[in-house]
Parts: structure tokens; C-alpha cells; sequence
């Protein structure tokens, strides 16, 4: 199994509680991107209204899904800083990518790297790329939702991507911050994996990377995606368009072990055929490989 989708965030696990916990649960692999946020908090009662708030995102009813997207977006300030459930967090506007290659570097069997940028921060991104060039970096990470901005502001991180056959992975905002089809469009051969399984635009998303030859979804964090989103990305977008991932280490660290169990048991769940399983859990991301 390959994890396409985790923070390095030692203040929650180390590297080494990381790579315990792949080889208690037979992960080979990990795609790590720096944090670019503190350790989260989410009491319970939050645990009990997502799924509803999820649902509100997955209604064919024009005005639940308008209340969804509302929702989804209430978190969002100013590109800076985030407001989940009440409690702000403040963002790192340029992720320390230096920390993360460090232990790419050093650990090279064990993790790919995703280069963590913002067109809005003070480095430009196609510089931030360019300074780590390493057979271990396979991909580049950006996030409109929550550092606010409009999608059509990665163009020139796309282009470079395609052109040196990077992964783009990518988490959607709403409006011009969720324009998932824009890159794809401009640039064909374009590697992308839209987070989450496409949130907030789970059906819409997951229908254009059906028929989009080089995009993808993956399945990763217990916020955005549970068994039942999963099972509507397979059958929306198809198994060889979905990829599995965690988004740790948020929510499920315990005694510094990261907690794969609940990723894996959802899979577990869907009763895949082996050819299926294997395409989910790595061939999928294995063929995007620069």
C-alpha cells in the first residue's frame, strides 16, 4: 500500500512513530508534503455534524448544496488563517519545504515528496519547485481553499508540471478557488489528483476525472470522505481513477502511531476485487510516477 496524501508534522508524530506505524500496518510507502497549519482540534460534537454537512455537499437539491458550499467556505478568512468550528488556527503562508526534504532525503525508501506551494506567498512557486529537483519529489501540492485564491493563479505551476511530468495535487476551494477544470483543459497531459475525493464538488468532480484522461481523486481524510464517498467516487469516476490516501496526521494519532486501521477498514469494507484493491491502494499513483 502507498499513501498518497500525508503531512510531515512532528509536533503531532515523528518520522520515526510514522514509519512504525507503516510497518505495523503494511504501508510501503508514504507521499509526504509539509504541514502548513498547527495541530487541529475538533471536539465531539463536530464528529457528529460532519457527516451531515457532508451530505448537504452531496445533495442533488440546488439549495442544500448552495448550504453546503456556504458551510464549507465559513472557515476561510483571509488566506492566513482559518477558522474551523470555532477555534482560528493561524496558516504558514509558505510551507517549509526544506524540513520535508531533509527527510526525504534521508529516508528515501520509505517516502516520496510533494513540493508544498502558494502562488500568493512571498517565493515563487516554479523557484520553490525548481530548488529541491530530486529523483524523490514526484509531485507539487497547493491549496486555494485555504490559502485563498482563484485556481487560474496555478497556471504557470501547471504548466511546469506537465512539462517535467510532476504530480499536481490539489485541494479545491469554492467559485474560481474550486475551478477543477481549468488546468486539465489547458494542459492535457497534466497529472492531477484533486483531493478529497473532489470536495466540495464530490459528483462533479469525480464525473470529470471519468472522462479526463489524466485526472484523478483521492480518498484521503475522515473529514471529507467516509465509506459512503468513497464508494460513490468508485462508481462516479471509476477504481482506476482513485487513489488511496490519508491526509494524516490529523485526528488519528495515538502514543505517537498513526492509526491506519480506520483508513484501511473502510477499504476492507468495499469487498474489491484483488485487481481492484491493488489498482486503489498503489498501481493507480505507481503509473503516475515522474
Amino acid at each position: 500500500m502507498i499513501d498518497s496524501h500525508f503531512h510531515l508534522h512532528e509536533d503531532i508524530i515523528s518520522i520515526q512513530g510514522l514509519m512504525d506505524s507503516m510497518d505495523m500496518h503494511g504501508i510501503q510507502k508514504v507521499c509526504l508534503m509539509p504541514s502548513f497549519c498547527p495541530k487541529l482540534y475538533l471536539h465531539d460534537y463536530v464528529h457528529k455534524i460532519i457527516p451531515f454537512l457532508r451530505s448537504l455537499l452531496l445533495s442533488k437539491n440546488f439549495v442544500l448544496k448552495k448550504a453546503g458550499l456556504f458551510f464549507y467556505n465559513t472557515c476561510i478568512k483571509n488566506g492566513s488563517e482559518i477558522n474551523l468550528f470555532g477555534k482560528n488556527y493561524k496558516l504558514d503562508i509558505q510551507p517549509d519545504n526544506n524540513i520535508l526534504c531533509k527527510q526525504i532525503n534521508l529516508y528515501s525508501d520509505r517516502f516520496y515528496g510533494f513540493i508544498f506551494v502558494n502562488p500568493k506567498g512571498p517565493i515563487n512557486p516554479i523557484d520553490e519547485v525548481k530548488k529541491y529537483d530530486s529523483p524523490n519529489i514526484i509531485g507539487v501540492k497547493a491549496h486555494p481553499f485555504w490559502h485563498k485564491y482563484p485556481v487560474s493563479d496555478l497556471i504557470e505551476v501547471a504548466e511546469f508540471c506537465s512539462k517535467n511530468k510532476l504530480i499536481f495535487l490539489i485541494h479545491l476551494g469554492i467559485n474560481e478557488c474550486g475551478n477543477y477544470k481549468i488546468l486539465p483543459e489547458l494542459f492535457p497531459e497534466l497529472k492531477i489528483i484533486y483531493a478529497h475525493a473532489g470536495t466540495p464538488y464530490y459528483t462533479d468532480v469525480c464525473s470529470f476525472a471519468k472522462t479526463s484522461k489524466n485526472v484523478y481523486v483521492d480518498i484521503s481524510c475522515s473529514l471529507y470522505v467516509d465509506e459512503n464517498i468513497i464508494k460513490k467516487a468508485i462508481s462516479i469516476a471509476g477504481i482506476e481513477k482513485c487513489i488511496f490516501g490519508t491526509d494524516g496526521p490529523y485526528f488519528h494519532v495515538k502514543n505517537n502511531i498513526f492509526d491506519y486501521s480506520f483508513f484501511i477498514d473502510n477499504i476492507k469494507k468495499l469487498n474489491l476485487e484483488q485487481n481492484e484493491y491493488n489498482l486503489l491502494v498503489k498501481e493507480n499513483l505507481y503509473k503516475l510516477l515522474p
